[in-house]
């Protein structure tokens, strides 16, 4: 499905890597390490690390099997920093036959982005990597996602403050110097849609504070090309994991009980 460029929210991903059911079973008849041994870091929000075959070629027709633990509805699957330029993704129907969910060939984008017109209901899926963007090179990947829809917007918010805290630390040296320590870093943000009365809109806005885990948010919707520049927080590949760390606010404009209300949050990215 075409993206209109809306933020996007899913559900915490289905083999994320506190869902002790998942797992991921690589085969490749080719590659003398198939990359097995570090096939969770695919699984741990994180585009840093990932899973790399070692002397696998294209013939090899390597597969990665994602076994969810349980049936979910997912309608979402992202595969983040990846060098796969041919690929078929099947899932497993209610027939316990595989059937084909999307064919790509001649790829050149390492971040691929699946928006199901019509969601499935499975509990197995199978990617089959049939050529490299660089022909026989090693696959590589660095995150996989597999989620529903959570919530989409009708009014496009205001993104405000969008901050990448690597919480520094400074401290002085005798002589003067500054020494800077650096952590890995998260995300933050603030949401701001204008006075709405839009039922779906400030439904959303509630649901956000109510619940007690976190959303994926997509800031890109999708569609990383709508930027003038590509810039880090707005790629397809910076999807995070995100809650409200402010209270739940909703005056209707002005005491006037029949205005709208303005939607404001600040999100931040949390751990679960």
């Amino acid at each position: 499905m075409a993206s209109d460029g809306q933020i996007l929210f899913f559900e915490k991903s289905f083999i994320d890597f506190d869902q002790p059911n998942a797992t991921i079973t690589i085969t490749d008849n080719v590659a003398i390490d198939n990359g097995q041994a570090s096939v969770n870091l695919l699984r741990n929000r994180n585009n840093i690390s990932g899973w790399v075959t070692t002397e696998s070629d294209d013939t090899a027709n390597t597969e990665i099997l994602i076994n969810t633990g349980d049936i979910y509805e997912i309608d979402f699957i992202e595969l983040i920093r990846h060098n796969f330029k041919d690929f078929t993704i099947e899932f497993k129907n209610n027939l316990n036959n595989w059937e084909i969910l999307e064919t790509v060939t001649n790829n050149e984008k390492e971040t691929s982005v699946f928006i199901l017109d019509n969601s499935i209901n499975t509990r197995e899926l199978r990617i089959t990597i049939q050529a490299t963007m660089i022909a026989n090179a090693d696959k590589s990947l660095r995150q996989i996602i597999v989620s529903r829809s959570k919530y989409s917007l009708n009014g496009f918010p205001l993104i405000k403050k969008p901050t990448h805290s690597k919480d520094r630390k400074k401290n002085k040296t005798l002589s003067g110097r500054t020494i800077i320590t650096d952590r890995l870093g998260a995300f933050s943000c603030e949401l701001d849609i204008k006075l709405t009365r839009d039922d779906n809109d400030l439904s959303f806005h509630e649901d956000m504070y109510n619940q007690n885990i976190g959303v994926l948010m997509l800031l890109s919707g999708g569609k990383e090309e709508q930027f003038s520049t590509l810039r880090k927080g707005y790629k397809n590949e910076d999807i995070v994991l995100v809650s409200p760390i402010d209270e739940y606010v909703n005056p209707y404009d002005k005491g006037v009980y029949t205005s709208g209300i303005r939607v404001r949050m600040k999100l931040a990215e949390v751990v679960s």
